[in-house]
């Protein structure tokens, strides 16, 4: 009776163990790249609008393709210099995985 259950015990944990193997292998853990235009006009000036600064930004997600549509600004602000403005995006896609990305824009 007890080799039945020590074998019935070393059985359910390779199968746990397996089974927590494919859901880390097949799970999606990679947040969406996001890509600026490079032609992107570098210039900001005192209230501009977020989508203004969306304009020419993308975000790709290699599971989901494109997710630009889950683009937005989080913040906007000076650096120390007093000549350029820090903008810091954020893209998630459909497993909730964000990516944050800063771009840098000469204040005008």
């Amino acid at each position: 009776m007890r080799k039945w259950m020590v074998a019935l015990m070393v059985v359910l944990t390779i199968g746990l163990a397996g089974g927590v193997f494919w859901i880390m292998t097949t799970s999606d853990h990679e947040g969406p790249e996001i890509i600026f235009d490079k032609d992107k006009n570098d210039r900001y000036e005192e209230g501009m609008d977020n989508s203004e600064l969306l304009e020419d930004v993308k975000a790709t997600d290699e599971k989901d393709g494109d997710v630009s549509d889950t683009l937005t600004v989080e913040s906007v602000y000076p650096k120390d210099n007093g000549k350029e403005v820090v903008v810091i995006f954020v893209a998630k896609d459909s497993h909730n995985n964000v990516t944050k990305a800063e771009l840098r824009f000469h204040l005008f």
